[in-house]
């Protein structure tokens, strides 16, 4: 994390802000994710951390503010063209295709990164070793997703998100469904993914959090309150008052 400081944000956003309604979900949040971090968004439910990954996504667009990738702006940009870019997203529920093999979905992520119709499906293994590694999946690259259990399946899917190699990617509560002996493993795999992806992570588990990350951001009603390294925002009298006391 040290050598992370020293080089420029991946992600900015800049005093984003989304209303619905009338109402504002979003309200003037500024955020960063270097290289080489897990930075985590925490806060009640309803503060507006789903709002902020889709605004950085691209499937929502800001009312005011704006965002910057790699010293870009991706103001203007949907989502296919941040993925191309280099910014990727997971989702809360497991989408994979029961009938595909593990190899076959890697290939699958790595075609549509690299814009081929072919040529990959039984090739991913090859071409992305790391992932299988990285995730543990090395024994179950010819097994069937359908086949596997949830918790499996869960890193397959995550394993697609990073088979594209991007540079970072928003994760929006990776850990959602999983049962507790799932948990630990999941943050192992995200724990050695920093290496070479910037981790933006959207989560309710705080054992989780406090474990992985390097930097966290509380957001209670669309807005940040709170923003530093865990053990500063653990003891911050304001996030106490509105967040940790009451969810534990």
């Amino acid at each position: 994390m040290a050598d992370a400081l020293l080089q420029a944000p991946l992600l900015e956003a800049d005093r984003l802000a989304k209303a619905f309604g009338g109402v504002f979900a979003v309200r003037d949040v500024s955020l960063e994710l270097l290289p080489g971090e897990i930075h985590a968004l925490i806060g009640p439910n309803g503060a507006g951390k789903s709002t902020v990954i889709g605004l950085l996504h691209g499937t929502i667009r800001a009312d005011a503010g704006g965002v910057r990738f790699k010293g870009t702006s991706l103001d203007g940009q949907g989502p296919a063209a941040r993925a191309q870019a280099g910014l990727a997203r997971s989702y809360q529920r497991t989408a994979i295709f029961d009938g595909l093999t593990v190899a076959e979905h890697l290939g699958l992520a790595v075609r549509a990164a690299e814009r081929r119709t072919f040529g990959c499906w039984r090739r991913a293994g090859i071409e992305a070793p790391e992932v299988l590694q990285d995730f543990g999946l090395e024994a179950l690259a010819d097994r069937r997703a359908g086949d596997l259990a949830h918790g499996q399946q869960r890193l397959v899917e995550l394993a697609m998100v990073v088979a594209a190699k991007p540079a970072a990617i928003l994760m929006d509560e990776p850990f959602a469904g999983l049962a507790p002996d799932d948990r630990p493993a999941l943050a192992d795999r995200l724990a050695v993914l920093k290496r070479r992806h910037a981790l933006l992570l959207v989560e309710h588990d705080m054992d989780v959090v406090f474990r992985l990350a390097d930097r966290i951001s509380v957001l209670v009603a669309g807005s940040v309150i709170a923003s530093g390294p865990p053990e500063l925002v653990r003891a911050d009298p304001a996030v106490q008052r509105a967040y940790l006391k009451d969810d534990g």
